[in-house]
């Protein structure tokens, strides 16, 4: 039996799949373009309320962990949310200093990245761009030849962008399943099986382990 779709995805796994820098995706939530989230531990309110669990938080909190140069390494604290997006901004009064959170802990509901696929036209060579605009692979050209399954062009690129924007993955088995995330965005064709990428994976993996070692 397959297992269920992702209930979310984190920033850098959305970046990967849209093939943008996360930082961009960041500025987008700024702009009130896309929400992100986060998993908050039990906090108090100013209002002497009590939450925790998935709540909205404001890109501008979280936005200097997404640089171009690499994720931060520093947390950032989260001072203020939101229950959903008809609701006030909640500030934090306890903690005292917010709660902190990696690059890691910014998520992006499923609910949320595929409204903005629909409304951006994401995956969809025809559809109008209404939003932000995302690179995406366009459809190879006919040429002699029967063309491959899958763009395996595009995905070497897809993997040197996520290294070039996020550092090189802690391992192979990371690297895989981003890049299956990154199929699954693709609906030019039905995403290949774990086995193929895997093999894909490691003669790439095997040229960036040993350029990180000269």
């Amino acid at each position: 039996m397959p297992a269920p779709p992702r209930s979310f995805l984190t920033v850098t796994d959305t970046a990967i799949r849209w093939q943008v820098p996360a930082l961009d995706i960041a500025g987008w939530a700024i702009d009130g373009e896309i929400a992100l989230s986060a998993v908050l531990p039990t906090v108090e309110t100013t209002d002497k309320q009590i939450a925790s669990g998935i709540v909205e938080i404001d890109g501008a909190d979280v936005v200097a962990l997404f640089r171009r140069d690499g994720a931060s390494r520093k947390p950032a604290l989260v001072r203020r949310f939101r229950r959903s997006k008809k609701t006030e901004w909640e500030w934090i009064a306890r903690p005292v200093d917010g709660v902190a959170v990696n690059s890691a802990d910014v998520i992006i509901l499923r609910k949320e990245f595929e409204r903005c696929e629909r409304a951006w036209g994401l995956f969809d060579a025809g559809a109008a761009e209404s939003g932000p605009k995302a690179s995406t692979q366009a459809r190879r050209a006919a040429g002699p030849g029967a063309p491959p399954k899958h763009d395996w062009d595009a995905f070497a690129g897809a993997i040197a962008r996520r290294v070039h924007d996020h550092g090189m993955p802690v391992s192979q088995g990371e690297l895989v399943r981003d890049m299956m995330d990154w199929f699954a965005g693709r609906e030019d064709f039905p995403p290949p099986d774990e086995r193929t990428v895997r093999r894909k994976v490691s003669a790439i993996w095997r040229e960036l382990a040993s350029s990180s070692h000269q």
